[in-house]
């Protein structure tokens, strides 16, 4: 009796929609929200339903089809206006017990078939207005926490860059302090402590979808830079850093996420390849992509850390053994801000040998 089921729910639409309003109203009368708001999206749901069994059966697919046209939309609906996941899981439950009630005074009895379709609709309806409303609130959440522990390291961005300055002009007046280690040990770690922040700053703009300042950067002119930069860094472990580019390498990209992800791949093998070994960075043309590639001498991963070397705080049993400084931030800025270039990130492994890092990025940005 499907299709006839459909016509009697069709003629009953204003009744089932005011039943179902006033149950849920009583549900949620803490809200003290509009009666447009609590119908929000619910009476196209409605609709498909009715339309389901107002044609000939339908197969698993069909049934489906009212959840993904309006319950995604009614679940973000149902997060802006204040209610929680099991109100909205109970709302729907309020809507299949509505739909029976009146199907059931129709008086003709509802076959266990379409008695299974009803539920299986609004079940699916269910979840996906859940899906979609978790999905926006973890975004939201994710999206406030970058927002806090961005605001947190620029706050103490200022004093730590003003300590550092401080250690340094002191070296210059105080040449016997300078020569001296505590001095040494006190600039080095505000230097560390200042890229950490930085590092913060980073993973945080990123996470907060902010949108690439395109301008021209030349690709060869960075690596260079980062090559004096990372000099010091590179000797203190009797790491040779070698670098092979061409003369320039221009492209369009964000200066400060680009950097960002030269920078932390750069550094990240200076930092595991092994003591006294030397870390490749080599960048080539490919017409509309250029390549940049870093070479190490790690060992290569441990299969274990394969998985998760790219996830954010993920720092592998090399890092503990020799307790490496850092947070795990590095390379996942560094992909995070390849792709926000429409770039890729990856890495190739060479068991008992190394790694090859390989990051490709467009010369002109994505539209």
């Amino acid at each position: 009796m499907s299709r006839q089921l459909g016509s009697f729910l069709h003629r009953r639409r204003t009744t089932i929609l005011q039943r179902w309003q006033t149950r849920v109203a009583e549900l949620t009368r803490t809200l003290k929200i509009s009666r447009i708001e609590l119908l929000d999206h619910m009476p196209n749901f409605v609709d498909g339903v009715i339309e389901l069994f107002d044609r000939p059966s339908a197969g698993p697919v069909d049934d489906e089809g009212p959840a993904q046209a309006h319950a995604s939309m009614h679940g973000a609906q149902r997060l802006h206006v204040g209610f929680d996941v099991d109100e909205v899981i109970r709302e729907y439950g309020i809507l299949a017990d509505v739909l029976l009630e009146v199907a059931n005074e129709s008086d003709v009895t509802l076959p266990s078939e379409d008695h299974r379709r009803l539920i299986t609709v609004v079940n699916a309806g269910a979840a996906e207005a859940v899906r979609e409303y978790v999905r926006r609130r973890d975004g939201e959440l994710a999206h406030e926490q970058a927002r806090h522990r961005a605001f947190i390291a620029h706050e103490l961005r200022t004093p730590l860059s003003t300590a550092l300055a401080a250690s340094q002009l002191l070296a210059q007046h105080h040449p016997d302090l300078e020569a001296g280690r505590p001095l040494q040990l006190l600039g080095r770690s505000l230097g560390r402590a200042r890229e950490l922040i930085d590092q913060m700053l980073m993973a945080g703009r990123l996470a907060s979808g902010g949108a690439p300042d395109y301008a021209d950067i030349d690709v060869a002119a960075v690596m260079r830079d980062l090559e004096d930069t990372l000099r010091p860094e590179a000797e203190s472990r009797h790491v040779t850093l070698t670098l092979d580019v061409p003369p320039t390498a221009p492209i369009r990209a964000d200066a400060r996420f680009l950097h960002s992800a030269l920078a932390n791949v750069m550094r990240n093998a200076v930092k595991y390849t092994g003591t006294g070994t030397t870390v490749r960075a080599s960048l080539r043309d490919e017409g509309d992509v250029v390549v940049v590639e870093v070479a190490d001498d790690c060992g290569g991963i441990i299969d274990g850390n394969w998985a998760s070397i790219f996830e954010p705080y993920a720092r592998g049993e090399e890092a503990a053994q020799r307790q490496s400084e850092g947070l795990g931030l590095g390379l996942a800025i560094a992909k995070e801000a390849a792709e926000a270039h429409g770039g890729t990130l990856a890495v190739r492994n060479v068991p008992s040998e190394g790694c090859v890092f390989e990051l490709r990025l467009p010369r002109q940005p994505p539209s």
